[in-house]
């Protein structure tokens, strides 16, 4: 069986530093053990390489979970068998940066841990993080978890007041996606940048701000993925995580994720034309790859936007926020939700929704000045 080891970052002179915990046993008897943590590395993967050289590491048992870190490190030795590589990483990094941490509940035994202890480390964790309550969930989780195996009466998260969200007032402020005409100047800015001279990246977010792909997704996508003939793309792969961090090529996020997108003649003709240049030279699998022909990195295509959006003082906004941006002028444009919904590979049509309101609530004006006309 897998032996968990947990991570945390502290402050140490004024600065974020990293330790591991390491389980040494205390009595061979009764196979008692305690918690140590070997701190100072500067980032996490240091810490971790450490951590995989420290030899004799003991696996912890139920009966001997005594901590919040104790039962957080089984529940997600659980909790990895039923989820993907990226999404276990994902969940343990919440317990890395918000909850193991030595101001929060850290080590501190189970017995000492009440409602109003908890209830002041919701308000605490609230006035740190925008999307306080997603990470309230896993924490919820964990005290499930105790409850159910009888190392705690009940669920404490239950009985404590959880603060209202506040990304809905503050994130709302922030841009999450581009108007048509934000777009247009981008797209007109890498096409002088890049077109010609570093090819794949103009064709990376041409692909990306016509199709609606995830930023994976078209990490991941093919030559062989793309009909010409039928102007279609087959999205059936994406690039994630595994439980390691390590980067690999997944099958896609949901079940609707895999789907076949039309393509438009404008993008088929950049694609067709980088394939021409690129395929006699490399005999490359992947449409967007590195230097060896291999899987791109995916925080080099961050890169790439932060690099135009700061040297042509753009909008700030994510690779995410692409996604936005093709619901927000598909909507404008007159497709309908479900079309957007299939076009994205949005499993939950809430989720397209959302962006439909963004997009009805600008274009309120527009549409009651439409119906006074109308009716005149």
């Amino acid at each position: 069986m897998t032996i968990m080891t947990l991570f945390r970052k502290y402050v140490f002179d004024d600065q974020y530093v990293w330790e591991f915990s390491e389980l040494k046993k205390t009595n061979s008897t009764d196979h008692s053990y305690k918690r140590i943590w070997h701190g100072g590395f500067k980032t996490r993967a240091s810490a971790v390489m450490e951590s995989a050289a420290q030899p004799d590491r003991v696996e912890m048992d139920l009966a001997h979970a005594l901590t919040f870190s104790d039962v957080v490190e089984l529940w997600l030795r659980e909790y990895e068998k039923s989820v993907k590589g990226s999404t276990y990483l994902r969940t343990k990094s919440i317990f890395e940066n918000h909850f193991l941490t030595r101001d929060m509940f850290g080590d501190r035994p189970l017995a000492d841990i009440d409602v109003q202890f908890v209830q002041e480390k919701l308000e605490q964790l609230n006035s740190r993080v925008f999307k306080a309550r997603r990470c309230v969930f896993y924490l919820s989780q964990i005290f499930k978890y105790a409850s159910l195996y009888g190392l705690i009466k009940d669920n404490l998260v239950d009985h404590c007041i959880v603060p209202a969200d506040k990304s809905a007032i503050a994130v709302n402020n922030e841009p999450k996606y581009w108007e048509l005409a934000q777009l247009k100047k981008f797209m007109t800015i890498i096409k002088g940048e890049y077109l010609g001279t570093t090819d794949m990246i103009y064709v990376f977010f041409k692909v990306l701000a016509y199709t609606g792909l995830r930023k994976g997704e078209l990490l991941a996508l093919r030559w062989q993925d793309i009909d010409f003939a039928t102007k279609e793309v087959h999205v059936q792969r994406t690039v994630s995580r595994n439980k390691d961090g390590k980067q690999i090529i997944t099958s896609p996020k949901t079940l609707m994720s895999d789907r076949y997108l039309a393509l438009d003649n404008g993008t088929l003709d950049v694609l067709r034309t980088y394939y021409h240049l690129v395929q006699p030279a490399s005999n490359a699998e992947l449409v967007i790859m590195n230097k060896f022909g291999e899987m791109l990195c995916m925080t080099t295509c961050d890169k790439w936007l932060h690099h135009i959006i700061t040297k042509y003082d753009l909008t700030p906004i994510s690779l995410h926020g692409f996604r936005h941006t093709f619901a927000s002028i598909a909507f404008e444009a007159g497709l309908d939700v479900k079309q957007v919904q299939f076009q994205l590979g949005h499993t939950n049509i809430n989720t397209t929704l959302e962006v439909y309101s963004h997009v009805t609530k600008k274009r309120k004006h527009d549409g009651i000045k439409k119906f006074s006309n109308y009716i005149s």
